[in-house]
């Protein structure tokens, strides 16, 4: 896992007209307070330990932008299995 790098957002989502947020890795959700911090109308969180996902659902329950999602995918031989 990589550091979290934050930075002004408000340059790029002005320019590239950016109304969602999707992040892969949720962890402790800082990637997910950071998103809060801007005009995104959706935010959208991948994580792929159930544990870790429930966490975050509790966490940002009270944010209707907020997704989180619980999901685990296998490549074996190029082929994608979705769990």
């Amino acid at each position: 896992m990589g550091n979290l790098r934050i930075f002004n957002l408000n340059e790029l989502t002005q320019l590239n007209k950016a109304s969602v947020f999707i992040e892969t890795g949720t962890l402790y959700g800082d990637g997910i307070v950071q998103a809060l911090r801007y005009d995104f109308d959706r935010i959208i969180s991948i994580e792929i330990e159930p544990t870790v996902a429930e966490k975050a659902r509790h966490r940002f329950r009270n944010e209707s932008r907020v997704n989180n999602y619980w999901s685990f995918n296998f490549c074996i031989r190029g082929n994608f299995t979705y769990y």
